[in-house]
């Protein structure tokens, strides 16, 4: 997540890059957000936050073996 407006960190050297760090990285980008868009636009990046976390637990759920059960 990235603000393309951070004056901090600017996003064409920071938030574009960022993203070839990570092996399986995403890179969601805010045009007009500053760099604080997470007090800024709390509502904002607090949804897609949790739209992100709750993808990447149902994948993770689904990619997982389902255990055998045994029965007595």
């Amino acid at each position: 997540m990235h603000g393309e407006d951070d004056q901090i960190c600017p996003f064409p050297t920071t938030g574009a890059r960022s993203v070839k760090l990570l092996k399986h990285g995403t890179l969601k980008s805010y045009p007009g957000f500053p760099h604080g868009m997470p007090t800024t636009h709390a509502d904002i990046i607090n949804a897609d936050l949790l739209t992100f976390i709750r993808a990447e637990a149902t994948a993770t759920t689904r990619s997982q073996p389902v255990a055998a059960t045994s029965r007595a």
